[in-house]
């Protein structure tokens, strides 16, 4: 599964990254934190474990889409992912200053328990948020993401509210 995974990731990511070509492309960094809610299988007693993690971003954005690269650690949680977003319904709000987006991701995690035999896994899913631009240089994004968890023994789903700040230079 991980050579194919990887081929299909890499012509994703590249047909995600078309678009931005044909646009004003605006570099941005950004922190955030997430409370992220992990879904165990039921082989284990305990249904679910959440986690609190702070990272940073690393991204780039045009009119209508957003890709960025992050990296978030938390106590016994640390990934490494990518984000594609579709900004959307710019028209019914009449100003850029609030823009709703849909979102996919992917990404590498690790999760440190003793109980697993098996630590590291892929996640992919879907996302969904609001952005809010506090000036031309700043916005301040909250989203939810969803996630399958594969190859991490014993889990299943990942849900996460994120709290992001990005820094457009």
């Amino acid at each position: 599964m991980g050579e194919n995974f990887m081929k299909k990731a890499i012509s994703v990511l590249g047909m995600m990254l078309m678009p931005l070509m044909a646009e004003e492309i605006f570099s941005f960094v950004g922190i955030n934190t997430a409370y992220k809610d992990m879904r165990l299988s039921e082989t284990y007693q305990k249904s679910n474990t959440s986690e609190m993690t702070f990272g940073f971003t690393l991204g780039m954005q045009a009119l209508r889409w957003r890709t960025n690269i992050n990296l978030e650690h938390g106590s016994n949680y640390t990934s490494f992912g990518f984000n594609a977003d579709y900004i959307l319904l710019d028209s019914m709000f009449g100003t850029p200053k609030i823009r709703p987006y849909l979102g996919i991701n992917t990404g590498y995690m690790t999760y440190d328990d003793e109980r697993l035999e098996d630590t590291d896994g892929l996640y992919y899913g879907g996302n969904a948020g609001l952005i809010f631009y506090a000036n031309d240089m700043v916005d301040i994004d909250i989203g939810y993401h969803y996630d399958k968890i594969s190859q991490l023994d014993g889990f299943d789903t990942m849900q996460s509210v994120t709290l992001s700040v990005h820094y457009f230079y």
